[in-house]
């Protein structure tokens, strides 16, 4: 990547590589299609020690014992499209291999007849869908809630109700549905994730959810911000070569090796780019150092071997990302509060996902050593106008402690639609607050799933 030699924000990378073994990194190096468009991220990295408490006889302290490590994540993103609508977004590698959530795709039909309703949709092939899916019909996004392939003509049944009727030859266009999995701890769904920009890059593996949430509306796109724990970390910086090297040199002199991390060797190798930016870019693999030397292989992953000057800038290798989509904004689409399209300001859908990490596993320099599932807690929150009676009904709702389905569609064209959906949302009584602005009620509390058993507190699609 070429730039200034020092980090700058605006080259800021996020990669999110699926681990196939909880801890792991599959392939060593950022992969471009890995690539998620970032807001902001942090890493807090802490490689803790302590003094030894046994003094002799003085009031210094002496020697030092090592600490276990640990490494927490931020991320924020736009909750994007992709742009097709049965296409996965960037972003769902972070919902599926660290949120551990799973997807369900559709695939598209038409609408057959012209006796449908706004639930009960007959369709030229019902098997293109299944329960748990989604579809977009004339712009709504819908969860499919049942499917019957014996009827003539077959049908689909859709929450919440389509605003009409659809006509004849409608166009049924599928999408995907993201649901909450509780045995993604059979085997840990986890990530290795590189964050960095021109002159720096961490390494974090065994990157798993604690916690994220989703929020539409308001003046903003669509974001996504999640809190992850990760098992290791990795710092790589750039630097440059003391000395010009020729094409063939598997030995590469450099200013200072701690650019490179300690535990680099064979099977645990680090990726560096040579001459970034220059017609004689090179990608290396770096296997081993030894004072200021490193061990390379040349023009590894990619590329072909080129002769370097000195003082060439080396520094962490970063693949251009492959981005898709845009963000949605709150230009169009609506909330739908018990089934009646509601006035809304803004609404976020915050899922806890209860992980309760393996804690110093004897034998490893670090805390984290995977984690189980626990409960997990749904917390919708919805901004509505007073003005609206259904919103004043939600309220009685929530006295008489009934339960009520929520949902949050944002964008109306096919391929760029977003929801939310919580089909058994127990809402609390609202906080009462009369000032001179116009008065809202805050529509929150706990989604739960529909049936014992269920995975559905919470559903998020893309159509």
């Amino acid at each position: 990547m070429s730039g200034p030699t020092h980090g700058v924000g605006r080259y800021r990378r996020l990669y999110i590589n699926p681990e196939t073994v909880f801890g792991t990194d599959p392939s060593g190096y950022p992969v471009a299609a890995d690539a998620l468009r970032l807001i902001s991220a942090s890493v807090s990295g802490k490689r803790p020690r302590i003094s030894r408490p046994d003094a002799n006889g003085t009031a210094g302290k002496d020697g030092s014992i090592a600490q276990k490590g640990t490494v927490e994540v931020q991320v924020e993103s736009f909750f994007l499209n992709s742009g097709a609508a049965a296409t996965a977004a960037d972003w769902a590698d972070l919902l599926i291999t660290c949120c551990g959530f799973t997807a369900t795709a559709s695939t598209n039909t038409t609408v057959s007849g012209g006796s449908s309703t706004t639930t009960v949709v007959n369709v030229a092939d019902a098997s293109v869908t299944s329960v748990g899916g989604c579809v977009t019909i004339s712009g709504e996004l819908r969860l499919v809630t049942a499917i019957d392939t014996a009827s003539s003509p077959e049908t689909i049944t859709v929450t919440p109700a389509l605003a009409s009727a659809p006509s004849a030859s409608v166009a049924v266009t599928g999408g995907i549905a993201y649901a909450p999995n509780s045995d993604s701890d059979t085997t840990p769904s986890s990530a290795t994730i590189w964050l960095g920009n021109n002159a720096e890059l961490v390494k974090v593996t065994g990157a798993f959810a604690s916690s994220f949430s989703v929020g539409l509306g308001g003046t903003e796109a669509g974001r996504l911000p999640v809190t992850l724990t990760g098992k290791t970390f990795a710092i790589l910086y750039a630097g440059q070569l003391s000395a010009a090297i020729n094409n063939s040199v598997t030995t590469v002199p450099v200013d200072n090796s701690d650019m490179v991390p300690d535990d680099v060797s064979v099977t645990n190798p680090y990726y560096f780019t040579v001459s970034p930016g220059l017609a004689v870019e090179e990608f290396i693999k770096v296997t081993g150092k030894a004072g200021n030397d490193l061990t390379v292989v040349r023009s590894s992953p990619s590329g072909s071997p080129s002769a370097h000057l000195d003082n060439a800038v080396i520094e962490p290798y970063q693949p251009a990302p492959t981005w898709a989509g845009s963000p949605v904004p709150a230009t169009s689409g609506n909330a739908i509060l018990a089934s009646v399209v509601t006035r809304t300001e803004s609404s976020s859908y915050a899922v806890d996902l209860g992980r309760q990490p393996e804690e110093n596993v004897h034998g490893s320099e670090w805390v984290v050593d995977g984690y189980s599932n626990g409960m997990r807690t749904v917390t919708p929150t919805i901004e509505a106008y007073s003005d609206n009676t259904t919103a004043a009904h939600r309220v009685r709702d929530s006295f008489n402690r009934e339960h009520i389905q929520a949902f949050t569609q944002q964008g109306e064209a096919t391929g760029a639609v977003i929801a939310a959906i919580c089909q058994k949302l127990y809402p609390e009584v609202p906080d009462f607050a009369f000032s001179e602005e116009d008065m809202k009620w805050t529509i929150t509390g706990e989604a739960i799933t529909v049936a014992i058993g269920g995975e559905d507190e919470v559903i998020f699609m893309h159509g």
